[in-house]
């Protein structure tokens, strides 16, 4: 993470070192180059540095294939893992006689060229996969909190130090990131999140009612407010195509506190340890009868 950290600083300083002033007349939010050139190629054009400008358009090209191509194999693991626990249809989670999901691999590629539609560039886009990957962070920040109160001595590889802190900042720093995406793409996140929830609905209404998953709505409590909630204040605020009605602080800082409120009302609701400790030996030995019953990869 430092190395990353530094390369890309490093290259924001390249960036602004390189620029003309000119590209920069009208301010930073209305950068101008000529003849479309991006905003690395366009420095590199001006230097002369024909065969840079050239190698960074072949990135250009190769970097979202390859970003693509692992978002389609782990959205279909995925939709897997969903369908063999019974969140989803279950027809997600069969695999063919090489191991392969082909039907949650199909159903990836299907959504992936669906999600070009409503995003008219690569930075929307780029924009939506932000916000949907946080809010998956978010939950994350209060699952580990949670299981540190309820299983404080379990094995674990790896102990996150100073958790009480760390879990609320990132939880309130995964919504302002959502929050800054701005309501033009949000609508779009919290469409997607009503989708999957039909197809958690469609999965519990298809199966008998001895194989529908239990959900546990009592504890689920802070999840509507929260995702309601971010979404009132993303179209209240004063980000991309938000209504300004929170001006800009304002809205950031009732996110922040939103956050917070949200953050320890969760961690009120969960789950007693007795019952986490249950679940878990019952999923380990449900994990390990369909690994045994699984076809071997060819």
């Amino acid at each position: 993470m430092v190395i990353g950290t530094v390369v890309y600083v490093a290259l924001d300083i390249a960036f602004v070192g390189a620029l003309k002033p000119s590209y920069a007349a009208h301010g930073w939010a209305n950068l101008s180059f000529a003849n479309q050139f991006g905003p690395y190629a366009a420095p590199a054009s001006g230097l002369g540095l024909g065969w840079l400008a050239f190698l960074l358009y072949v990135d250009a090209f190769l970097s979202p294939a390859g970003i693509g191509l692992i978002y389609s194999g782990s959205s279909a693991r995925v939709s897997y893992a969903l369908g063999r626990n019974g969140y989803i249809p279950k027809g997600f989670g069969k695999l063919d006689s090489r191991g392969v999901p082909w039907l949650s691999v199909i159903f990836a590629f299907a959504v992936g060229m669906i999600v070009f539609l409503p995003f008219p560039g690569w930075q929307k886009l780029v924009a939506f996969i932000t916000s949907a990957s946080v809010i998956i962070y978010a939950a994350q920040c209060l699952s580990l909190a949670a299981m540190r109160h309820q299983l404080p001595d379990h094995p674990r590889p790896y102990r996150l130090p100073a958790i009480n802190v760390l879990a609320p900042v990132g939880f309130v720093i995964s919504n302002l990131i959502v929050l800054f995406a701005g309501w033009t793409t949000d609508w779009k996140l919290f469409a997607a999140i009503g989708i999957g929830l039909v197809l958690l609905a469609v999965s519990q209404l298809t199966r008998k009612r001895e194989d529908r998953v239990h959900l546990d709505w009592a504890a689920s409590a802070w999840m509507w407010p929260w995702l309601v909630g971010l979404m009132a204040l993303s179209y209240l605020s004063s980000f991309d195509g938000g209504q300004n009605t929170l001006h800009f602080g304002v809205d950031m800082a009732v996110t922040a506190a939103f956050s917070v409120v949200i953050y320890y009302f969760a961690l009120s609701r969960r789950l007693p340890a007795e019952l986490v400790q249950e679940r878990m030996t019952v999923g380990a030995d449900e994990h390990d009868d369909a690994e045994a019953a699984a076809p071997a990869p060819v």
